[in-house]
């Protein structure tokens, strides 16, 4: 008997010190509370990637649109083509946009990187209360608006670095 109440003894001072151990659960980043302010950090944070991407591709001249890291890989043209897709593509996650249509290989990325930035903007400037903590399931996933907005900010950063470094900056 007295060996059950030490084994028992010791399950307990195990599971006390486990549970004072214990670390608390981790939240996913993308389903803590949005606020306005944070949606205005984010597209503050957005329109400074744009100024870089912009300046960037303004140092690297007209014909730094064509040039390509290697013969297969994409120009920087396509690259600007796909943020702009992209860009629009967050949105569709919440149901707040239809993607581009296909543009030609050829056609002017700044319009169309213009024109979509617009759309963004529009769009989380008429997002209200009841959209900023929403979740909603697309094709298996969950989307929240802070996650929309994180992945807008990180996916314009990623092609930047890839721009510059076609363009040798």
């Amino acid at each position: 008997m007295e060996n059950e109440n030490t084994a028992s003894g010791q399950d307990l001072a195990r599971q006390a010190a486990e549970a004072a151990n214990a670390q608390p659960e981790r939240v996913d980043p993308d389903f803590e509370p949005l606020g306005h302010d944070d949606v205005a950090a984010a597209v503050a944070a957005m329109t400074a990637n744009r100024k870089d991407l912009l300046a960037a591709i303004e140092a690297g001249g007209p014909e730094g649109l064509d040039r390509r890291a290697a013969e297969d890989a994409w120009s920087v043209r396509q690259v600007l083509l796909h943020i702009a897709d992209t860009e629009l593509y967050y949105l569709t996650r919440l149901g707040l946009a239809e993607r581009l249509p296909e543009q030609p290989a050829d056609a002017d990325p700044l319009p169309v990187l213009d024109d979509t930035r617009r759309r963004v903007l529009n769009e989380l400037n008429a997002v209200d209360d009841e959209w900023m903590n929403r979740t909603v399931v697309v094709d298996g996933e969950t989307w929240t608006l802070r996650k929309v907005l994180r992945r807008l900010q990180e996916h314009e950063a990623e092609h930047l670095a890839q721009v510059q470094a076609i363009l040798g900056q």
